[in-house]
């Protein structure tokens, strides 16, 4: 799943631009200061309506992780994925279906 950044250029048109999170178009943009990043949508609402927009604040940008394919994995990466996601595992104990679904299902340490 790709993020969409907006920005608007600060020519006498302020088009907003629709570019991919991470594509070349977005890295150009960014570094370009003919262009401000719109965060949100409320600042996509502000420009709209001919109101200021500050977006100077720098802010993080939190990306999804990318899809795992749990299938794929031997016994000991499974073991460090249910780790990573705060799930009790006993690899001694347990098959790797078994460590699977106990992923799958998000069971928490206790």
């Amino acid at each position: 799943m790709s993020k969409i950044a907006r920005f608007i250029s600060s020519d006498a048109a302020g088009t907003i631009h629709e570019v991919e999170h991470g594509s070349v178009a977005f890295e150009l943009m960014s570094k370009d200061g003919g262009f401000v990043r719109l965060y949100s949508d409320e600042e996509v609402a502000a420009f709209d309506a001919g109101e200021p927009i500050i977006t100077d604040a720098p802010r993080e940008i939190i990306e999804e992780p990318e899809p795992v394919d749990l299938s794929k994995m031997n016994k000991a990466q499974l073991v460090a994925e249910a780790e990573s996601r705060g799930v009790a595992v006993v690899p001694d104990e347990m098959t790797k279906a078994q460590i699977i679904d106990a992923i799958e299902a998000g069971e928490p340490k206790e």
